[in-house]
């Protein structure tokens, strides 16, 4: 009672100096400026206008100090914040906040704690409302030397970390604060990883909200940040599908954000932000790209021979984002499964489309076939010919020559026995390099290059055939194409390359020979390999030796 008596006593003082300063005479002025009760009253930091007798400067550094509830003249209080905490607190520490304020005497005055802003303890009571076991961390208590602290027990990074603050009212009047900040050092984090700048041209969505999921359309610019805390900041590292980043469109501006320029389906992926700091832990989090793009078809074989009597398929590689629709057609005309005597399946997956034609008949089945693949950003179409032309032939024969002027040509050709007959063979020669001193001396083009034709029986089942080619160049090298004539045309080409020698191998004959007719015209097997003459000749040994063996008998 006797400090409130002495704070109403003061203040009534307090007023008549300030009726007596705004009414006096400049020496009046002085006169109260040199009053030792007025100069006990006057805030240190108005004491220079007091000793230069500025009174009216004095006035109004005392009217500007009390007008902001700094305190009553009956003190010239001073506050201190105590011991800081330091950046290396760790989570499950015990932190103590500090306030000291001295000169307080017999004034009237109160501690309230903020956090954040918000406030935490008016004197001795928490002000939020907790359970019991959290509210009991938090504690406030007065030590030596008017020291307030504020405890906080098992610190919590998400709930305690923050700018606290002691503040002091004094005689009614907010007057005094100190901040402090609590901050944590602890491993990173990853939240998740979002689009920098979501308002993109290109549509995007989310076709799962609680999936890791980002879908674009092809073309657009994507840029992804890695939402990472960590105390020391973390370190961030990108992979896309585990791997390294192609970095010829995938741009790292910061460690957490990346840009990929008119990302396209080979961006499809999985891309992973992992952060690291000196703790020696680590945290990731990823999310999955799709990228939509209009079909694309593959036709792994544009020209298809059908045989008579067998099945044939057609097959059409379809990649698309989202999956397109599959539609087939002939010659213009959709082709619908189980038509033609139940002839036609079509089976169809994600990622192709496939039509098999049973009991092949070529005056229905032969012609132009369409696949046609569609999805929400276009359509496209791949094209297939089944017809009965046949089939390229494979060359056996090895790419050099035993001898310098000839060369034993070999193929192989598989024909089923109800295949539309094969006519002839045909072979062309299309160029001849020759060399000199294993340097190339002349290139000799000869597209107009006569071909030569190599019949076969109408009623030959053979499968391997053999021409020999004569009048070669020596040490050249050869090209030539190979193709199969039918009643339909011409078939595919196979092309082949040999080379001659400077002189014979005579060591290593390459063919033990006899001719029937033109040499370039051949029917049938018109040279055999060494291997077919060792097996004549060692015939030929053992029947002279069992003759000369009869005959020493019967002498």
């Amino acid at each position: 009672m006797e400090g409130n008596n002495s704070g109403k006593l003061s203040a009534c003082f307090l007023a008549f100096a300030f009726l007596l300063l705004a009414v006096c005479s400049t020496t009046e002025r002085i006169i109260l400026c040199k009053n030792k009760t007025i100069r006990r009253k006057v805030p240190a930091r108005c004491a220079e206008y007091l000793e230069n007798l500025q009174c009216n400067k004095l006035l109004r550094c005392i009217k500007s100090h009390y007008s902001r509830g700094n305190g009553s003249m009956a003190t010239d209080i001073k506050t201190l914040p105590g011991r800081n905490p330091v950046n290396s607190t760790r989570e499950g520490e015990t932190v103590h906040f500090e306030c000291k304020i001295f000169n307080a005497n017999e004034s009237s005055y109160h501690v309230s704690w903020w956090r954040n802003g918000d406030i935490l303890f008016l004197k001795d009571t928490l002000v939020p409302l907790m359970d019991r076991n959290e509210s009991s961390r938090y504690r406030v208590h007065m030590s030596g030397n008017n020291t307030h602290v504020l405890t906080i027990l098992d610190i919590s990074r998400h709930i305690d970390e923050g700018v606290y603050a002691c503040k002091f009212n004094v005689n009614g009047n907010q007057g005094f604060e100190h901040f402090f900040h609590l901050n944590f050092i602890y491993s990173p984090e990853v939240d998740e990883v979002v689009l920098e700048d979501p308002l993109l041209e290109n549509p995007i969505h989310r076709p799962d909200p609680l999936a890791n999921i980002l879908v674009f359309n092809e073309t657009a610019n994507v840029t992804l940040r890695c939402l990472a805390s960590g105390n020391p900041s973390p370190f961030i590292n990108w992979t896309r599908s585990g791997s390294k980043l192609p970095l010829e469109r995938i741009i790292q501006t910061t460690d957490d954000v990346i840009t990929i320029v008119n990302v396209s389906r080979y961006d499809n992926g999985r891309y992973t932000c992992q952060a690291t700091n000196s703790l020696g832990e680590s945290a990731s989090n990823y999310v999955d790209l799709k990228v939509q793009y209009p079909p694309i078809i593959k036709i792994p074989a544009t020209h298809i021979t059908g045989v008579k009597s067998k099945t044939v398929l057609l097959e059409c590689k379809v990649f698309a984002e989202p999956p397109a629709t599959k539609l087939w057609f002939k010659d213009g005309v959709l082709v619908e499964a189980g038509i033609n005597q139940n002839r036609l399946f079509i089976a169809v997956d994600e990622d192709s489309t496939k039509l098999d034609i049973l009991r092949v008949i070529p005056d229905i089945d032969y012609g132009n076939y369409t696949c046609r693949a569609t999805n929400m950003l276009g359509s496209t179409e791949g094209y297939i010919n089944l017809n009965g032309l046949p089939t390229d032939p494979k060359i056996v024969s090895k790419n050099f020559s035993h001898h310098r002027n000839s060369y034993t040509l070999e193929w192989y050709y598989e024909q089923a026995a109800d295949e539309n007959r094969v006519l002839y063979f045909t072979y062309c020669y299309l160029n001849k390099q020759l060399y000199v001193n294993s340097n190339r001396r002349s290139i000799i083009d000869n597209v107009n290059a006569p071909c030569f034709n190599v019949t076969v029986p109408p009623k030959s089942k053979q499968r391997m055939f053999r021409s020999k080619l004569i009048d070669l160049f020596p040490n050249a090298q050869y090209m030539l194409e190979l193709y199969v004539v039918n009643q339909y045309g011409r078939g595919d080409v196979a092309k082949h390359t040999f080379e001659t020698p400077d002189v014979d191998i005579s060591s290593t004959p390459s063919t033990c020979t006899f001719h029937v007719g033109d040499p370039r015209q051949l029917s049938d097997n018109s040279a055999l390999t060494s291997a077919e003459c060792n097996v004549q000749l060692l015939f030929l040994l053992l029947l002279a030796v069992v003759m000369l063996r009869l005959r020493y008998e019967n002498e």
